[in-house]
């Protein structure tokens, strides 16, 4: 097995603003209750870049190859005040960086006050 990498970087629908402290959680799609990663997003709404299993970079490099080049993750972000969100498929390559970009983390509805 190889390496990739992944980065999330998660923006808050209203205001396209940066997630701070967003708690990001990391399974392979096959075993998405397997968890293989936890971490947390920066004040730039980021995490570091996560080194992650991949399958060989010279299946993507043939095209006769008939196995999956890329290795899959599910994503799961919840944050303070947020909507929980879940990305399921996430493509992981060998010797690379994918970054998944979570636009539009919905707010909570506020409790309406009487």
């Amino acid at each position: 097995m190889a390496q990739g990498y992944l980065q999330v970087d998660v923006v808050s629908d209203a205001n396209s603003f940066p997630v701070q402290d967003a708690d990001i959680v990391i399974a392979r799609t096959e075993e998405p209750d397997e968890i293989i990663e936890e971490t947390r997003t920066n004040s730039s709404g980021q995490t570091e870049n996560l080194p992650l299993d991949a399958p060989p970079v010279e299946l993507s490099l043939s095209p006769e190859e008939t196995e999956r080049p890329y290795a899959e993750y599910t994503i799961r972000i919840t944050a303070p005040g947020f909507e929980p969100f879940v990305v399921s498929g996430t493509e992981v390559l060998a010797d690379v960086t994918a970054i998944q970009g979570i636009c539009g983390l919905f707010r909570m509805p506020r409790p309406e006050s009487r």
